[in-house]
């Protein structure tokens, strides 16, 4: 890929407007910078220059690019010598940016797929992204908790290894899944391979989608033993049908003719908007996954969608065919080239518009709006209202967009944390919770006014990377209010400051308020709806406190007293955890024992036995 970046300056929009001749008339991708030079927005383009051009007029621009264009003071370009090398570059760049101007997705993860290890005694492990290892692989599954089920299950029911290889090469005795039933232990136990390899075959065939034709082979099989007394057998057959019954009660719908292929189709209600996946793996349906644009109340173009769906499959299994809803036919052609050279195989791009195909897209049309329509019911999102009438009532400049809510808590003196929580009118920002520790800080958890000057300020720290919000609200009343406005002075940028006060014996609906210099207001000249608001806000705020010194107190009650011996770091306790279970397992090994392990010599080997043995 031939690659050559310039870029141009531009002194306002109006002079971007004046100077589009400037740009090549080639594929490539362009950046929109502003004066800070933050890249604002990154898109692709067969023509550069046309592109550009089409951003000269404003009224025609959506709301978001209006936004965009008044920002503009720099523009990048890099040209390339494809349309499809421009979306791949455009892909990466956006995935390593995240330009704020660019429709993003909310879930980003890879999807877990299955891999059967190329060893003699294969191991089945779940992974993301590329094979950690050789082997066969499935998948994906767009649900990782039923892949982790489907692991279980396949190994009680055919009883395949699921140690990793350093594992399974070091064991000189049978571990509990061979007590419970769930391996065979060919680490320890003589175990022919063809006998092993049969297990294996039967899990192929299951993964492959053929699992009709084995429940059909295990049943004779199964008939077969018991014809001949063979009881034992016969009952070992009889639970890998019942397992494998339970394996496919969760993928028992098959569409023939399909194969390896995903079915994506682009949905919204009301505000919410995204794209909804339908995995189907050799005929057989594999689950759904929604995922949800993070800018509200804008429409999708084709130049938005392609760089989201290569970034979703960048670096996961790609399937050999995927079916697209309403979709341009030259956008699925440069889409299928990009795919097709991740893949290194022909990756199929279709938009039916008839048939069996058409059908099954418009099916997984039909789930996509009931999951948004589910979704846009059940999330909380606080009135605009709310907030206009909160700035209203306490005399606010101006109403507050974003509130960030704190308190502090610990566990009987122990694990002290300070914590915020943030709203904004769609509701509760969960990705911008954030816990602070402040046991390595010296504080007394007595002192509730330093718990909360110590917490602000580790969050006034973050500053650069999380903005700061228009109110501040406090779980206190006025000690904790003085303490926050004491706190800020240390710091140029001073939010608005509320504090709420529990009632009397803690009686809720009882509260005050505390602002400014000495103002104060009861509950009871709120208006209802304002003040359930504000609880609501200190309810969660206390929850999430709770559950961060709970969080904490359940670590340290995990802590092993292998953490204690020196030279041990946290490879070389797992490795001692996996091989003797606990101190009292280490406690009775022998020195041979411990210095066979991967990494250990005999020296290091009896210095640990001296410091765990009294």
């Amino acid at each position: 890929m031939t690659l050559l970046s310039q870029e141009f300056a531009f002194e306002g929009y109006s002079d971007f407007q004046r100077n589009l001749q400037v740009f090549p008339d080639q594929p490539g991708v362009y950046r929109f910078l502003s004066r800070e030079r933050e890249i604002l927005y990154i898109g692709k383009a067969k023509n550069l220059r046309k592109r550009l051009q089409s951003y000269a007029k404003f009224e025609t621009l959506a709301l978001r690019l209006q936004r965009l264009v008044t920002l503009l003071a720099w523009v990048g370009v890099t040209t390339t010598q494809t349309e499809t090398e421009a979306l791949l570059l455009e892909a990466s760049l956006i995935r390593e940016y995240k330009p704020r101007f660019n429709i993003l997705l909310k879930d980003d993860k890879s999807f877990p797929s299955l891999l059967l290890s190329a060893h003699p005694f294969p191991q089945l492990v779940k992974y993301r992204g590329c094979p950690p290892q050789p082997g066969l692989s499935f998948g994906p599954f767009l649900a990782s908790s039923s892949v982790e089920g489907m692991v279980e299950e396949i190994a009680r029911a055919f009883k395949i290894r699921t140690c990793s290889d350093v594992f399974f090469s070091n064991r000189h005795r049978p571990c509990l899944r061979f007590d419970i039933q769930r391996c065979t232990a060919p680490c320890t136990r003589p175990i022919a391979p063809e006998s092993y390899q049969e297990q294996v075959q039967a899990v192929v065939e299951l993964l492959e989608g053929k699992s009709h034709a084995l429940q059909r082979q295990l049943a004779r099989k199964m008939q077969a033993a018991s014809a001949q007394l063979r009881y034992e057998d016969a009952a070992r057959y009889r639970d890998q049908i019942r397992a494998l019954t339970k394996i496919l009660a969760h993928q028992e719908v098959y569409y023939t003719g399909l194969g390896d292929s995903d079915v994506v189709v682009f949905a919204h209600h009301a505000s919410t908007l995204g794209l909804f996946i339908t995995s189907y793996r050799q005929d057989c349906f594999k689950g759904e996954r929604a995922y949800f644009v993070e800018e509200k109340g804008e429409s999708l173009s084709s130049d938005d969608l392609l760089p989201l769906l290569v970034n979703l499959y960048k670096g996961s299994s790609i399937p050999r065919q995927l079916l697209l809803h309403d979709f341009p036919k030259s956008a699925a052609q440069t889409l299928a080239a990009a795919l097709s050279d991740f893949a290194q195989e022909t990756v199929c791009v279709t938009l039916p518009q008839r048939g069996k195909k058409a059908h099954i897209l418009q099916q997984a049309l039909e789930r996509a709006r009931t999951v948004f329509k589910e979704r846009e019911g059940g999330a909380e999102r606080f009135a605009p209202r709310l907030f206009s009438l909160l700035a209203e009532t306490f005399a606010l400049p101006q109403t507050p967009e974003c509130i960030e809510v704190y308190d502090n808590s610990h566990h009987r003196g122990q694990f002290p944390y300070g914590v915020k929580i943030v709203a904004t009118s769609q509701g509760f920002q969960p990705k911008r919770y954030r816990r602070f520790p402040l046991s390595a800080h010296g504080i007394s958890t007595q002192d509730d006014y330093a718990m909360l000057q110590e917490t602000l300020a580790l969050r006034f720290r973050q500053e650069a990377k999380d903005p700061l919000p228009d109110l501040l609200l406090i779980d206190g009343g006025k000690g904790q209010l003085s303490a926050v406005q004491q706190a800020l002075e240390a710091f140029s940028k001073r939010p608005e400051v509320l504090a709420i006060a529990k009632g009397p014996e803690r009686h809720a609906g009882k509260e005050r308020f505390f602002w400014g210099k000495g103002q104060e207001r009861e509950s009871t000249q709120l208006e209802p709806d304002l003040l359930f608001f504000l609880q609501r806000l200190r309810d969660e705020a206390h929850r999430f406190a709770i559950t961060a010194h709970r969080r904490a107190h359940r670590s340290s009650l995990r802590h092993s007293s292998l953490e204690d011996i020196p030279g041990v770091g946290p490879r070389r306790k797992q490795i001692l955890l996996r091989y003797f279970g606990s101190i009292k397992g280490l406690q009775a090994a022998s020195l041979e024992d411990l210095a066979r392990l991967p990494g250990f010599s005999r020296k290091q080997a009896q210095e640990i036995l001296d410091f765990v043995r009294p």
